[in-house]
């Protein structure tokens, strides 16, 4: 009686839930692997395509072909030497994503310019000893594609660069840094080694992996085969990426095993206990992970920012879903962010492309102008394209600093106003004023302040006939900011002026192209980018008939 009242049926709701639950716990299991497999080699692609779009950026900006063409005509090698080192430094000395950047022209392939940084030295001595034969090969039939190649163990991405008849007439390769590359594999959960295959062919290994490529992965989605591998396909442009991951299925398997022991321990011994511990674990456990790995998805799906519940009752869940929430909230906030810098970006390209004239010819002339002036005894005149160079040498930004001085930007705009001044002659009027002088040390964006005095001098004109301009300029600090320049200007805009100068300041769509709408619209974005969103630019009329342009940094970002 006791056997069949008692022990056969918590032997068989035993067997029952034992089973249910290592079923249930496997394909948990392999959802975590499948979902951090398919995490893991998103980023590996990432990383490929933007080796593989620094690699084109040489290809078409033209500069290289300049330098080359240049060559051509004069035959000088120091020069070309110099201009091919630079350009190659400029571009890709300090990105992690690959050791070294070599490249020769296709005419002197024994003449190779090297750029890199930590590993340039043993970079260029691997490359002469064994990859050199195997690029130049890959070189003479990839056409405009790009290839990866591999040499020991060792992936090189290499592309032809093309003259405007579409020759190659150069060749760029990168010798990866494949652990930084490839680095996110080891991310698969029980990870124990690795393959990447490209096209086929066995590229990069990772401790001693022995992994077999698969031919039945015939799509981009992940494939568990057998029972410890998971492969992933990937096109790379005309090429395809195979990853191969293979996880520790001994450790899979005892962490599947304890949970379902300790269960079936736990219902032979005390059913109300086995309820209790069945509901516990799928309220505490079970459906907060669920939300987890449906939230990951929803990332994974491009909705960043999703957050989940925080289940304060259960510490490490709690302390999961908060990591969790606050991860996705930073990933949200930093692709905004990226979104807004290459808008602010594009939109200063397109300005630029609109006024484009070689800037060190331009500089060059102004040289010979302000001589012959000065020849002449034309003061006046040596002044303005004294005040014009100061201008042009803040826009090439020769030393590459994206930050100055206080007191040298008013340098600039004193050179701006010296122009403007020149311009309007005894109907300019503008006062100076800096509160205190500690202010002039403080670091500000380059050019934040000019494109302001140039809206002001455009909105600023009177209305009497003479087109007389009066401005004021004042550095203070306020209640809200730690570092305040203000701007005013006789006048207000008309109404409709006024509404689209709002609209760019609040990053509304506007038809509006003006070259000095567009130019404080990006000071107005690279402050709040720089230094948060309580910084920016305000532009507003008082009560005197005045407009008055506002630029205020908190005192924490300075």
């Amino acid at each position: 009686m006791l056997a069949i009242m008692w022990l056969l049926p918590l032997i068989l709701i035993a067997v029952v839930l034992t089973g249910f639950i290592s079923r249930s716990l496997n394909t948990q299991v392999h959802r975590t692997i499948s979902t951090t497999m398919e995490k893991a080699v998103e980023i590996c692609t990432l990383r490929l395509n933007d080796c593989i779009e620094q690699s084109k950026d040489i290809s078409y900006n033209g500069r290289l072909r300049d330098i080359y063409e240049r060559y051509q005509k004069d035959g000088n090698e120091s020069g070309l030497y110099s201009s091919t080192s630079s350009l190659l430094g400029e571009k890709y000395k300090f990105n992690e994503d690959y050791r070294m950047t070599g490249l020769y022209y296709t005419d002197q392939p024994d003449r190779v310019y090297y750029t890199g940084s930590t590993y340039l030295y043993e970079s260029q001595r691997y490359y002469q000893n064994f990859a050199k034969e195997a690029i130049q090969k890959a070189s003479e039939v990839i056409d405009t594609d790009t290839v990866l190649v591999t040499v020991n163990n060792r992936v090189y991405l290499v592309r032809n660069v093309m003259d405007h008849s579409f020759h190659p007439y150069a060749v760029l390769f990168m010798d990866l840094n494949e652990p930084r590359i490839f680095e996110s594999l080891k991310s698969v959960w029980q990870y124990q080694s690795l393959t990447v295959f490209f096209n086929g062919e066995d590229i990069y290994r990772a401790d001693e992996s022995i992994i077999p490529a698969d031919r039945e992965v015939n799509d981009g989605r992940v494939i568990m085969k057998d029972v410890d591998l998971v492969y992933s396909r990937r096109d790379l442009g005309s090429n395809e990426m195979l990853y191969a991951v293979k996880y520790n299925r001994d450790a899979v398997q005892k962490e599947l095993a304890v949970p379902v022991n300790i269960f079936v321990l736990i219902l032979l011994f005390i059913i109300p206990l086995a309820l209790l511990l069945v509901r516990f674990v799928t309220d505490r456990v079970s459906k907060p992970v669920e939300e987890l790995v449906s939230a990951s998805e929803e990332i994974t799906r491009g909705n960043y920012g999703v957050t989940v519940p925080v289940h304060t009752e259960n510490g490490e869940i709690s302390d999961l879903d908060m990591n969790f929430n606050t991860m996705s909230l930073k990933l949200k906030d930093q692709f905004e962010k990226i979104y807004v810098e290459e808008i602010a970006l594009r939109d200063a390209n397109i300005h630029a492309l609109q006024s484009q004239i070689n800037p060190h010819f331009l500089n060059n002339t102004l040289e010979i102008i302000n001589w012959e002036a000065r020849m002449d005894g034309n003061e006046q005149v040596s002044k303005m394209i004294e005040a014009l160079s100061t201008m042009l040498g803040a826009t090439l930004n020769r030393e590459k600093r994206d930050q100055i001085s206080l007191k040298e930007e008013l340098e600039y705009v004193d050179a701006y106003l010296y122009i403007i001044e020149c311009r309007f002659r005894d109907r300019f009027e503008c006062t100076r004023t800096i509160e205190y002088e500690e202010a002039l040390e403080y670091m500000v964006p380059r050019l934040i302040i000019q494109p302001i005095i140039e809206n002001a001098v455009e909105h600023g004109r009177s209305q009497d006939g003479m087109e007389s301009v009066s401005i004021e300029i004042r550095g203070g600090r306020t209640l809200s900011s730690d570092l305040t320049i203000i701007v005013t200007n006789k006048g207000v805009p008309d109404p409709g002026t006024m509404d689209k100068i709002h609209h760019l300041l609040n990053d509304e769509t506007t038809e509006e192209t003006h070259s000095t709408h567009i130019g404080i619209r990006n000071v107005n974005k690279r402050l709040k980018i720089l230094y948060g969103e309580q910084s920016g630019l305000t532009i507003e009329p008082d009560e005197k008939g005045n407009t008055v342009s506002t630029i205020f940094v908190k005192k924490s970002q300075l």
